[in-house]
Order: C-alpha cells, then sequence, then structure tokens
C-alpha cells in the first residue's frame, strides 16, 4: 500500500506491516509528512514519535514571522511557511489526553555529542515503552549508515519489536560497500517488499545514488518476487517533472 503524497514524501510499504503496528517512528521530517499524517490515519490509536532538529512548529513559526519582517512583499513565500506551521500543529497536538504523540527536535544519533542538538535512537525507542510492532521510517540523509546497525542490534535480538521499516538510502555511490553491508546483514532479519529509485537526484554512470527501500518482517519463499519497477499506480516519480527511473531484475 502506498501511503503519503504522490511524489516525494510518499512511500510504499507491507500492508501486513502496517495492520501490525503500534507504533510508528519517523526520523526526518523537514517541512513533509504527509507519511506520517496517513498512517496515523490508518491507524488512529498508535503511539507516534518523530524527530528531527530541523523541524517542528518553532521552527516554522519563527521562519514565518521572520518572512513578514524582511520580506513583506512576498506574502506567498510567508502564507506557505504559516501552513506549515499549523499542518505540524495537526500531526502534534499540543494538547493530548494521552500523550501518544510526540517531538523531538533534536538529531537522533548512536551516541550524543551535544546534549541540547541530539537524542539516542535508544532514548527514542525507550520513549515508547517496550513495544513489539514499531514501524520506522528514516530519511536521515546519510545518517542511515550509523543508525540501522543499532536499529539490526534490536532487531536481531527481539525479532517482533519491529513490524517493518522504510528508509532512504542516499550517496549510495560513495558508500557503495556500506550499503551492501547493511542491506545484506537487514535481509537475515526482514524481507524487502519494495524498491523506489529517487529520480529528483541525476545519476551518475547510469547508477542511482538515492533508492527507497521498504522492508517487512520475514517473509516466506512462497512470496512473490517483483522484476520490474515502478509499478503504475503505486509507484510515482519523486520528481513530476521527470519520468520515474526503472528497476529491471533478470
Amino acid at each position: 500500500m502506498r501511503l503519503g503524497r504522490s511524489r516525494d514524501g510518499g512511500y510504499v510499504v507491507a500492508r501486513s506491516s502496517v495492520e501490525e503496528s503500534q507504533a510508528l517512528i519517523s526520523l526526518g521530517l523537514s517541512s513533509e509528512w504527509s507519511f506520517d499524517s496517513e498512517f496515523l490515519a490508518t491507524r488512529r490509536r498508535i503511539d507516534y514519535r518523530a524527530a528531527d532538529r530541523s523541524s517542528g512548529f518553532l521552527v516554522y513559526a519563527f521562519a514565518f514571522l521572520r518572512s513578514i519582517a524582511t520580506a513583506p512583499l512576498q506574502p506567498k513565500a510567508a502564507g506557505k511557511l504559516l501552513v506549515i506551521a499549523l499542518r505540524f500543529l495537526l500531526l502534534v497536538p499540543p494538547i493530548q489526553l494521552k500523550r501518544r504523540r510526540r517531538f523531538f527536535r533534536k538529531w537522533v544519533r548512536v551516541s550524543v555529542t551535544d546534549v541540547k542538538r541530539d537524542l539516542t535512537i535508544h532514548h527514542m525507542l525507550e520513549s515508547i515503552g517496550r513495544k513489539s510492532g514499531l514501524f520506522l521510517k528514516m530519511d536521515v540523509e546519510g545518517g542511515e549508515y550509523e543508525l540501522l546497525p543499532a536499529v539490526l542490534a534490536i532487531a536481531e535480538q527481539e525479532p517482533d519489536r519491529f513490524s517493518g521499516l522504510c528508509v532512504e538510502f542516499h550517496d549510495m555511490i560513495r558508500r557503495e560497500e556500506e550499503f551492501h553491508d547493511i542491506v545484506r546483514r537487514m535481509q537475515q532479519t526482514f524481507s524487502i517488499v519494495h524498491l523506489h529509485a529517487n529520480n529528483a537526484v541525476p545519476l551518475t554512470n547510469d547508477f542511482l545514488d538515492v533508492l527507497e527501500i521498504s522492508f517487512a518482517r520475514k517473509l516466506g519463499n512462497e512470496s512473490e518476487q517483483v522484476r520490474r519497477l515502478p509499478i503504475q499506480g503505486l509507484d510515482f516519480p519523486n520528481n513530476p517533472e521527470y519520468p520515474d527511473l526503472a528497476l529491471v531484475f533478470p
């Protein structure tokens, strides 16, 4: 199933991963969280934790005020910032009866280097309790290579801890060996259920640099193998001005 808008920000994930989820953890929001919103609309009573140092209501509210002060003749730009700020309040309401949704305006790391800016991945998971069925969405601009080994260490010890993951892998050309190593290790615990090449980043020597991969709990050998991607009606180009990138497996 696809969750999120029909361009950059939407992901195709296993329906079973969503239905089994008891919590959504989202690392990396920026100004686009349509995936999170649709996921939470599908699973209304689950817990939600999100983190991004560059995002949050205050970030966009201050940007709106700054825009009015410095560029008063550009109301469209200011209005867009205000809309983003208000949309964030819908994602993480300031008043909640059970405090199911929390946002941390911090970078998530394996270890803390600055207590004002950083939060460990273990603290992020502990904030939600010892729940099983966590779904993890990760778009952290290269930080996935640091975080995923820590996530996998937990998943290997607790196979039911995660219902699924969707990860946007960056810098694949420069970090090809790391990419292969981490994906091979992930396949010991999870199955790849979908791939999508990000067409917003140019190809280098006919090879892509950013790839979205969705994982689910280990599937049986009877699962169907898809040989050609993208899938019409399910996948959409990240940048709609350019055609989607094809993936073909012999």
